[in-house]
């Protein structure tokens, strides 16, 4: 009798009509053909090709700059001699650059924004290309627009992994290193995100809206759960990188990023379960990492021994330190690069990114005592808080630390020495310690009978006049090399003090002397103080406002990908209130060799905007390159008004003009 009835009750399950509750199964007959209607609309395999469309769209931007860096390699060997006049290849360029050199004010270029944007465009469009995005029941499979970005998210990992790393394999790929890649990182780790969060509602409206949900809510198991950590700690891997978070708490920031970061991945194993081909991404990740941070152990680690070097740290100012690191042998660098240096004994967990300021020099120097030795490394660092705000009591203290080296690091690809008529180098503040390496190997190359390069103009923005005390005798040193006529410096003293530390002035006509003191409560004549205030500026404005051939036509130098340069520490940067922002009509200039510090420069006493400034210094008919490096915000300008300067490179007066820059910050 009871084998009757639940056969019974099997045959009207079996045949039950689909509007039945009780029919939510594979064995209601109507259930089994409304399921196999929807997968063979949308089939659950299907989704998860569009992984494979992201890995491929990602994977041809590799290509193409990898194919230009080996053609850039390749060509490095030629020597390109000037044209005539300016080409029509010339031209073009200046016109592309014209257009990626300008920058929004929130930093990025037009570049970064046509590539970041292609992206967010061609992952919307995949998301939401297919359709329908939900299936009529939870039950007949998830729904197709959740599974989709899900894949999607998943890979997306793999890339942004490889974006992160200081040694990593798209940065051996393509020549660009890592700085320059850490805005996609950043980026690509937004647009996962937002994928995570699209498949997290997908899920959730598919579960509320199937009228059997609660059932499938006691259904609901690990994957459901441990999907939520991963979107959770998703979350905080992004909130936290954001840079008001980053600059202001930056060691809780490193440690904490890399913590979390293998804690997901564990997750991402747990809820993708290996279906279909999920693992293949987290694998991919996984030896991503690996291989970086192993490579990174193994050729970036640089001390002369176990016991670390020893780097000697001196107050030049009470504001800026002088740090000083004995080369060693297998230390090698180029002008531009950076380091990261470990102290031991002031913050063992710590580990910051810093510029060398010296020229990797192949001669030796020998010392007072008749020992011969390599150029030392130096470093020009700006005391501010956390870590080389306790370096500048050591200084203060006139001690020696032991220290570990992880470099370097840095887009070297930059090659000034041949190509170029012209150098303009521009510094904002503690920028100096990024271009004086430049600058010191520019003044040497300048001589060399082979040299084509005719005009170095160095352009620093500085607070107050005793900076020039920070880098005085690496510059006296730098312009004794070079040939009259060939360096011309160019000093921006920005400070509300500077209108009072002019230099005394001597008119022969009225047999005058004028002397505007520093010191407060200096007694200047009626008349002299009248002159004076004719000759200082009446107000103290503002600043206003990348390869060299086919290969930087199309690549990420004029695309203007941001470096992140180590010179500088994180947090709050003083040198930000150097940044330009609109014009001074009046400005008092004059060339004379500073008497306090033996560099002839030509010094103004107030701002500058780089859109004047930059076209009345271009040499005519000349290939021109312009380095900055300052605060983000004078970069933009600096950017905007290289950009302007395309306009004479298109009426001809100028072959060819460049931009790089390097940014403070992280």
């Amino acid at each position: 009798m009871s084998s009757s009835s639940a056969g019974g009750t099997d045959t009207n399950v079996t045949n039950l009509p689909l509007s039945d509750p009780r029919c939510n199964s594979v064995v209601c007959l109507a259930f089994k053909a409304a399921e196999d209607a929807s997968q063979r609309e949308i089939p659950f395999a299907s989704q998860f090709v569009y992984g494979h469309f992201t890995v491929y769209y990602y994977s041809s931007f590799i290509f193409l700059f990898s194919i230009l860096c080996l053609h850039r390699r390749l060509s490095a060997g030629y020597v390109e001699y000037p044209e005539p006049k300016t080409t029509l290849f010339q031209k073009s360029k200046a016109l592309w650059r014209c257009i990626m050199y300008r920058k929004l004010r929130i930093g990025m270029s037009l570049g970064h924004v046509m590539i970041i944007g292609l992206t967010v465009f061609l992952m919307t469009i995949l998301a939401f290309v297919q359709k329908p995005y939900f299936r009529p029941r939870l039950s007949y499979g998830s729904p197709p627009l959740g599974v989709r970005t899900g894949v999607m998210a998943l890979a997306l990992t793999p890339a942004i992994v490889a974006l992160s790393g200081k040694f990593n394999l798209i940065t051996l790929l393509t020549g660009i290193s890592y700085e320059r890649l850490n805005i996609l990182h950043r980026y690509l780790g937004y647009i996962c995100l937002g994928l995570g969060l699209v498949h997290s509602v997908a899920f959730v409206i598919a579960i509320y809206g199937d009228s059997n949900y609660l059932p499938l809510l006691e259904k609901i198991g690990n994957t459901e759960y441990t999907g939520m950590v991963v979107l959770l700690l998703l979350l905080f891997l992004t909130i936290f990188s954001f840079p008001w978070f980053r600059q202001r708490f930056y060691k809780e920031f490193a440690s904490s990023h890399i913590i979390v970061y293998v804690v997901c991945l564990g997750f991402m194993f747990w809820h993708t379960a290996n279906r279909i081909d999920t693992w293949m991404y987290l694998y991919a990740t996984v030896a991503i990492s690996l291989i970086s941070n192993i490579s990174r152990l193994l050729l970036k680690f640089k001390t002369p021994r176990w016991g670390g070097s020893t780097a000697t740290i001196q107050d030049i100012d009470g504001e800026m330190l002088r740090i000083t690191i004995p080369a060693f042998n297998g230390m090698t660098w180029k002008p531009g690069q950076h380091v990261y240096l470990r102290f031991l004994s002031v913050s063992p967990l710590e580990n910051h990114p810093f510029t060398i300021a010296s020229l990797c020099e192949e001669t030796y120097v020998t010392d007072k005592s008749g020992a011969s030795t390599r150029t030392p490394l130096l470093f020009l660092v700006r005391s501010r808080t956390r870590l080389t705000k306790r370096l500048m009591g050591v200084a203060q203290q006139r001690a020696t630390l032991k220290v570990f080296i992880d470099g370097p690091y840095g887009d070297s690809s930059l090659n000034l020495s041949s190509g170029y008529e012209q150098v303009i180098l521009v510094a904002g503040g503690s920028g100096i310690s990024a271009l004086l390496p430049l600058f010191s190997m520019l003044c040497k190359k300048s001589r060399m009978k082979d040299s084509i390069l005719r005009s170095v103009k160095l352009i620093w923005v500085i607070k107050n006049r005793s900076a020039q005390a920070w880098v005085q005798e690496e510059i006296r040193m730098a312009v004794a090399m070079t040939c009259a006529g060939t360096v011309e410096i160019h000093l921006f003293i920005t400070g509300r003090g500077a209108r009072m530390e002019q230099l005394a002035f001597s008119f022969e006509t009225d047999d005058i002397e004028m002397e505007v003191g520093i010191e407060n409560g200096r007694r200047i004549s009626e008349e002299s103080n009248l002159e004076e205030q004719r000759l200082i500026p009446d107000s103290a404005g503002v600043f206003d406002g990348q390869d060299e051939n086919l290969t930087n036509f199309l690549s990420l130098d004029d695309l203007e990908m941001e470096m992140g340069m180590g010179g500088v520490d994180v947090g709050d940067n003083e040198d930000e209130k150097l940044v330009p922002n609109h014009r001074m009509d009046h400005q008092h200039q004059n060339q004379y060799p500073d008497c306090d510090y033996g560099i002839e420069a030509c010094i103004s006493h107030g701002r500058s905007c780089f859109q004047d400034l930059l076209p009345r210094l271009l040499l005519d008919g000349g290939r021109v390159c312009i380095v900055g490096c300052g605060a983000r915000e004078m970069n933009v300008d600096l950017s905007n008004a290289v950009g302007a300067c395309q306009k004479k490179v298109l009426r001809g007066r100028v072959r060819e003009v460049r931009l790089w820059t390097e940014s403070f910050g992280w």
